[in-house]
């Protein structure tokens, strides 16, 4: 993708339009579906998002280690 750019001036225009666009319209897969700018106003929008997500990878069973101090017996 390339762009020829009249002016300085021009270009920050469409450089502006572009960040604003990405971070307050455009939704985000990364932010379950939110815009960035949704979930800096509220970021529990996003924990929330990967407590849901994560709902299908269960967590592995815990491993029981039983700790004996060297030298001392029960």
């Amino acid at each position: 993708n390339e762009e020829v750019f009249g002016s300085l001036a021009e270009a920050r225009a469409v450089i502006e339009r572009w960040r604003l666009d990405y971070n307050h319209v455009r939704p985000h897969s990364a932010h379950g579906g939110l815009t960035p700018e949704a979930v800096r106003l509220n970021p529990a929008a996003g924990r929330l998002r990967n407590l849901i997500s994560s709902t299908g990878r269960p967590l592995p069973p815990a491993l029981e280690i039983s700790y004996q101090p060297p030298g001392l017996s029960q």
